[in-house]
């Protein structure tokens, strides 16, 4: 009976071994960064995402070969044909002549195929992509700044300034970006990407200016702010200096997913035929022009398709990981190792304790 009485658990000795094992976890995630910098560590949880790391080293490729292949500004380019060079047709309807053809994998002078008038596949796709890519960036960083000082004058101010800035934002919100932008695809014209790229930055920056009101919001009423008040700093200095970088996080992440949802946006405008026009090309424009021809020349539709597919993915990734290494509630996981390591811990002071008990 007293054998039995012994050996019942007591639920205030396991919790506590549970919270010893807990912060051994943490003591060992503390002691990995100790003395390092915020930026070391960001840069130590963003390696440590495996999908981020993947989709950089794949964005990183994709940006080396559509620079590299045709030429981009001075860098000149490997690649023999032009996007615009009409050229004899090589195989039959225009098809990819990459493959294995006699017994052996070729690559040939029109790896993704031609057109029904003799334009390269390939180097209209890696045209297309740089224009993408053009549009993505640029709107994700116009967007961004436009956000980013609304956010801040709406937050940092509040009262009437927030009013205003908010129910302009709210206004906007309303109304479809696809709308919007096929109102100022036509407007603006197609044939120039960084005008178009400006002119659709102008309606995407609502979403980070919601973010960054938000973080405004909690960050002034924190003491450092006060502190800064009382050491006689101006207005834009406690904005800019103070509150600002401790939003960075938030700002670098959502510029990611904005990018992402960018090149998807102008895809769809250039598909609907208000976005890039001819004589300029984008992924996006190419499966417009030739949507009529999916049956028969599919290789079209594929490569453009897979380039979109690519660079939206890796970005997302890429964001995924960036809110995962700049978000400090978020903590690593510890490896079976680590665990078993902070259990013997606790196991071994258990065992302490209950030789000094009987002691």
């Amino acid at each position: 009976m007293s054998n039995a009485i012994n050996e019942t658990p007591d639920p205030a000795a396991e919790a506590k071994d549970q919270a010893a094992a807990g912060q051994g976890e943490n003591a060992l995630e503390l002691k990995e960064v100790e003395g390092l910098s915020q930026g070391r560590i960001v840069l130590r949880r963003f390696v440590r995402h495996r999908g981020a790391i993947v989709a950089t080293a794949v964005m990183a490729a994709l940006l080396l070969l559509v620079t590299t292949s045709i030429g981009w500004g001075p860098i000149p380019g490997w690649w023999q044909h032009d996007f615009r060079s009409m050229l004899p047709i090589e195989r039959p309807g225009g098809a990819p002549t990459m493959g294995f053809y006699d017994g052996s994998f070729q690559f040939g002078n029109h790896p993704f195929g031609q057109t029904n008038v003799g334009r390269d596949v390939f180097a209209m796709v890696m045209r297309g992509t740089q224009v993408s890519l053009t549009v993505m960036v640029t709107i994700g960083l116009l967007a961004t700044v436009i956000g980013t000082l609304m956010g801040t004058l709406s937050g940092f101010f509040g009262k009437w300034v927030d009013n205003v800035i908010m129910r302009f934002t709210d206004m906007v919100i309303t109304i479809p970006v696809i709308m919007i932008g096929a109102v100022l695809g036509r407007l603006v014209g197609g044939a120039n990407p960084l005008t178009l790229a400006i002119a659709l930055s102008f309606v995407t920056w609502t979403t980070m200016a919601r973010l960054v009101r938000a973080q405004f919001l909690a960050l002034r009423e924190l003491e450092f702010v006060d502190a800064a008040r009382v050491a006689g700093a101006s207005n834009s200095r406690i904005m800019f200096k103070h509150i600002l970088p401790n939003a960075v996080g938030v700002m670098i992440v959502n510029a990611t997913l904005r990018m992402a949802s960018a090149i998807l946006l102008e895809t769809a405008l250039s598909f609907l035929g208000f976005g890039i026009v001819a004589p300029e090309v984008s992924l996006g424009q190419i499966i417009n022009e030739y949507q009529s021809a999916f049956q028969t020349r599919p290789w079209l539709f594929w490569w453009p398709g897979v380039f979109i597919v690519t660079i939206a993915l890796c970005v997302n990734f890429i964001g995924d990981g960036l809110r995962d290494a700049f978000d400090p509630r978020q903590r690593r996981i510890p490896t079976a190792r680590a665990m078993a390591k902070a259990n013997a811990k606790a196991e071994a002071r258990k065992a302490k304790a209950a030789a000094s008990g009987a002691a």
